[in-house]
């Protein structure tokens, strides 16, 4: 019985000692922590950037542009894809199954024609950043409609 005793003692010191250890651990690892944290005045000061442009008139683009103005876009239904104001530029027919799963297909001129589902041989274009993935395909069904101030439509080289 006295065996007993002296094992569950000793167990019972090394989950205390275990527990001290611990506690000491976080302890050390806050203070840490707090101490790296830099100071408001030590921060550093960034240099001003500047961003170079240039606008280029839609008049000196060498292909048709056909543009889609915010009024038309916002102007009495809400339009629910990209497939109902794109409806509305010559030249572009756009496939609206209702499955996200299969994308809009849409065709310019015969180009994406051969694209089962999505967007394929065509340029998807947001604010300057590609829609489209590397290999041609991408998806228009996603685009978000509310954030569109205008779409552009261009054909011809870019």
């Amino acid at each position: 019985m006295a065996s007993s005793s002296l094992i569950a003692h000793g167990c019972r010191r090394r989950v205390v000692v275990s527990a001290v250890a611990l506690q000491l651990l976080v302890l050390a690892t806050q203070a840490g922590a707090q101490a790296s944290a830099p100071a408001a005045e030590d921060a550093a000061t960034l240099d001003t950037v500047r961003v170079l442009g240039r606008v280029r008139p839609l008049a000196d683009f060498p292909g048709a542009v056909s543009v889609v103005s915010g009024d038309a876009l916002h102007r009495g239904q809400r339009e629910s894809s990209l497939a109902e104001p794109l409806a509305r530029v010559p030249g572009i027919a756009v496939l609206d199954r209702h499955n996200f799963a299969q994308d809009l297909q849409v065709q310019s001129r015969g180009f994406g024609a051969r694209s089962s589902f999505g967007v394929r041989g065509l340029r998807l274009v947001v604010d300057g950043i590609p829609g489209s993935a590397a290999d041609g395909q991408g998806q228009a069904a996603t685009f978000p409609l509310d954030m569109l101030d205008r779409i552009e439509v261009l054909r011809g080289p870019l």
